[in-house]
């Protein structure tokens, strides 16, 4: 009886340890990983976008009339001065009707002559009584009749004159060659277009700009304009034109910005960005970047500036933390498991 009881204490007391060793342990806390940011103040910088460079004035020069393109001394690129020979008609058609035309003059001015003089002997008649008046009367129609058909003549004379200097096309200013629309031997019918020229002077900066910011764009605003293939060449623009329409497959507007005395790299189509970064007004402000991404600063959101760009501004307040859950409120203070660092930068 002494052994079972002395195992039944053993037991019993076995038991008891193991139970207040559970009641002792405290529970394990889960540890709950938390995905931070580290949200810095950065220097502003604006959304740029892509444009090209294009003239200010162009024109499609066309002939008048329909005729064979026998000539077209320029080609694309090729720099042109003022009343400079651009192409030219078969002029055959055209000499053969003004000399026709001349022919018809000199007829006109025989018949003015003898009209004249048949007037003249009619009027001396009649002075004598040697003659009615209605032959003077018929005398002097003629006469008129015929000074009539002169001036009619010289003015057939100078439409074929003019026309024949429609078979020549020349340039209204200087500028260079920027499209052709017809070859040599090529028949072209009056208004086709033949060559484009453009004026090399005024330039300006196409850029399509999507709708909802260039709502806010108004006219006259500045803009920094820079060469893509070479940032530091820059010029100053202003808006020209705003498209009072989006375009309805891309949604964007195209807007136009007239450069003031832009350096001569910026030649006709070189590729432009950042038409957008214009001046900040005001100092003291900072850029908030998340990633690429807005965020929320203090639980409220950061707000966005646009006359053309995307910035968000902290208005002179440093970002402190970055709400840990979608409901705004802040981090709690949470361990870290062995081996866990703390948060870095994202995106």
């Amino acid at each position: 009886m002494s052994i079972f009881a002395k195992a039944l204490g053993l037991f019993t007391s076995l038991a008891l340890a193991g139970c207040s060793q559970d009641e002792q342990a405290p529970p394990q806390e889960i540890i709950r990983p938390v995905l931070s940011q580290i949200v810095e103040p950065h220097a502003h910088s604006a959304q740029g976008f892509a444009g090209t460079i294009e003239p200010e004035f162009s024109a499609e020069l066309s002939f008048r009339l329909l005729g064979r393109l026998v000539a077209r001394d320029v080609g694309v690129g090729d720099m042109v001065a003022k009343g400079a020979t651009l192409a030219a008609l078969d002029p055959l058609t055209l000499e053969l009707a003004a000399q026709s035309a001349r022919a018809d003059l000199s007829t006109a001015e025989a018949q003015l002559a003898n009209a004249a003089a048949s007037e003249e002997r009619q009027r001396a008649l009649l002075a004598e009584a040697n003659t009615s008046q209605a032959v003077y009367d018929s005398a002097k129609q003629a006469l008129e009749s015929a000074a009539a058909n002169v001036e009619r003549a010289r003015a057939a004379l100078a439409k074929s004159e003019e026309q024949l200097g429609y078979a020549r096309l020349y340039s209204d200013f200087d500028g260079v060659v920027t499209a052709t629309g017809a070859e040599v031997g090529q028949t072209v019918s009056p208004g086709q277009m033949v060559v484009t020229v453009a004026r090399s002077d005024a330039r300006e900066a196409v850029v399509d700009i999507p709708d909802q910011m260039a709502a806010s764009l108004k006219i006259g605003t500045e803009f920094d304009v820079a060469m893509q293939s070479l940032p530091t060449l820059r010029a100053v623009g202003h808006v020209r034109e705003i498209a009072p329409q989006a375009d309805a497959s891309t949604r964007t507007r195209r807007v136009r910005l007239a450069l003031d005395n832009p350096p001569d790299s910026l030649r006709l189509g070189t590729t432009v960005t950042r038409p957008a970064a214009d001046r900040i007004a005001g100092e003291g402000r900072e850029e908030l970047r998340l990633g690429g991404r807005s965020g929320r600063i203090d639980g409220q959101p950061a707000r966005r500036r646009s006359e053309g760009q995307e910035w968000l501004d902290l208005h002179r307040r440093r970002a402190r933390s970055r709400p840990a859950g979608s409901d705004g409120r802040r981090e709690q203070p949470h361990r870290r498991a062995e081996g866990q660092g703390t948060g870095g930068r994202i995106g």
